[in-house]
């Protein structure tokens, strides 16, 4: 009994420094892609108040770039992204109620969906990289940020895919149940990480 008690308090104490080791590591990830929004606005900011040396009669800087106009895919994604998070959500709800069955739907299905997302994420990038490439000046030098920026959070999604591709083979092995799960919960976070920050990465394009 004693050996028992002892074997679950150490599980337990590896299972919480799992959690913790993972919410550093999106803290850290956190920082770094707000790093990378902050400097997004700062090069934007410059932009806006600089009109190459014209002034408007108000002695207001001329603004030098245009509105940038986001792709329709990128929307279109935006909502796959939120589909992934709440499929992950209603995965982790089923094994932790022992619903091994539906609980691998759900993964399947967020696996689908996060590959349905990342086409279209491509697709989109292609259409700002275009846009970039194809300008004659510099005023749509923000398409080739933002296709940047898309890289970075592609890059990490990748991850993700990779991910939940190693919870799915996990979960086809039987590894996960009601109280074993702690893999599949990081797994979710880190989608649920991936959708905020892309909610952001939207709404600071809309800003340009």
């Amino acid at each position: 009994m004693l050996k028992q008690s002892i074997a679950s308090m150490t599980r337990r104490r590896d299972l919480l420094q799992a959690k913790f080791g993972f919410l550093l590591f999106l803290a850290t990830l956190a920082i770094f892609f707000a790093a990378s929004l902050v400097a997004y606005f700062v090069i934007l900011g410059q932009a806006s108040t600089s009109g190459g040396g014209e002034f408007a009669a108000s002695d207001e800087p001329v603004r030098s770039i245009e509105p940038m106009k986001i792709p329709v895919t990128f929307w279109i994604s935006a909502v796959v992204m939120v589909a992934v998070s709440v499929l992950l959500h209603l995965a982790c709800r089923s094994v932790h109620r022992e619903r091994l069955q539906p609980f691998l739907r759900y993964l399947f299905a967020a696996f689908v969906s996060s590959i349905v997302f990342t086409v279209i994420q491509f697709i989109g990038m292609y259409e700002l990289l275009v846009v970039h490439l194809n300008a004659a000046d510099g005023s749509t030098k923000f398409y080739g940020l933002s296709f940047t920026l898309s890289v970075l959070h592609a890059v990490h999604v990748f991850g993700g895919l990779a991910f939940l591709w190693v919870v799915i083979t996990n979960s086809l092995r039987g590894k996960y149940d009601h109280e074993q799960h702690v893999m599949v919960d990081n797994c979710a976070s880190y989608w649920h990480f991936l959708d905020i920050v892309w909610a952001c990465m939207l709404l600071a394009y809309s800003a340009t």
